[in-house]
């Protein structure tokens, strides 16, 4: 994509790039003239890329090192986004006057070597962080609980409120509608036992709003599995799953992506089937917290099985 200059502003929380195509005289343009701007672009229509920050691990030599190696492979601009969350801490705080010197470094650097230099206006995804903003002035996320309420009659009822997050929690909706057959009896009524690679664990320890215990699945001894089963005193039939999952000292980390995290079912506790790849929800204690979940078609079994890959 041609682009002679770029106008960069953050506006609502939103970064907008503004482009100013030139204007081309398709007619005029030889097939080798249009080969060659292709092979040779000039320097509005080359690509630019956003430079991740690691939460103050940054050294002057490492800048030169990452700019010489963007101009290597053909980016000729960047953004410098600071980036925190998850990341340990380096020795470079945000605002700090190293922070500011490692800054001069990289516009000199950039100029050099004939590169656009761009700079979030601060950190986070809002552009708007700082101690100053209060939970309730933050960015939020919906949660949720689920009750079964008996239909037909009027019913007054306390509703269990969901996950909060900095102890900030307000309600925001309460929605009703039929249950399906198979949640006609809670999961908990016929869940018998609970166990993972390492033995019997406590299923209470799974029924719980803000998780504040839960259940650590350790790692596998060599050629087995680390898994997560619950065992049912009948066949129960589900068609969703949804978990919390984060990351402890000695326990199993949960890997991203498709294929990793698997549900499985069995009628006897021997023979396993596989349901559904899990994709795992948020973790650690900075991360925002959201379930893992999967939706599959409805099946019965009386072992459900989680596996889980380190």
């Amino acid at each position: 994509m041609k682009r002679r200059t770029f106008m960069q502003s953050v506006a609502a929380g939103a970064a907008t790039l503004i482009g100013v195509k030139p204007q081309i005289d398709l007619q005029a343009e030889t097939a080798g003239a249009l080969e060659s701007a292709f092979r040779q672009p000039p320097d509005g229509a080359h690509c630019k890329t956003w430079w991740h920050w690691m939460n103050g691990n940054i050294t002057a030599e490492g800048i030169t090192l990452d700019i010489e190696a963007m101009k290597r492979v053909g980016i000729r601009g960047f953004q410098i986004f600071q980036v925190g969350t998850g990341i340990p801490k380096g020795p470079v705080a945000y605002s700090s006057p190293e922070r500011t010197r490692l800054l001069q470094h990289a516009a000199k650097e950039a100029d050099r070597l004939g590169m656009e230099f761009d700079i979030m206006n601060c950190p986070g995804w809002s552009s708007s962080g700082g101690p100053w903003i209060t939970p309730e002035y933050s960015m939020k996320q919906f949660t949720w609980s689920e009750s079964l309420i008996p239909g037909g009659n009027p019913v007054v009822a306390a509703l269990p409120q969901p996950l909060t997050k900095l102890g900030y929690y307000r309600d925001a909706v309460v929605l009703a509608f039929p249950a399906l057959e198979g949640e006609r009896r809670p999961w908990q009524q016929t869940l018998r036992a609970a166990r993972t690679n390492s033995g019997p664990v406590d299923s209470s320890a799974l029924i719980a709003v803000d998780h504040p215990g839960g259940i650590d699945v350790h790692p596998p001894a060599q050629g087995e599995t680390a898994y997560l089963e619950l065992e049912f005193s009948e066949p129960f039939e589900a068609r969703s799953l949804m978990f919390f999952s984060e990351p402890t000292a000695g326990a199993t980390r949960l890997i991203h992506g498709p294929g990793s995290n698997r549900l499985e079912v069995s009628d006897d506790g021997s023979e396993f089937r596989k349901v559904c790849d899990v994709d795992w929800g948020g973790s650690g204690p900075e991360a925002v917290e959201y379930p893992g979940s999967a939706t599959f078609p409805a099946v019965q079994a009386k072992f459900y099985r989680l596996v889980l890959v380190q």
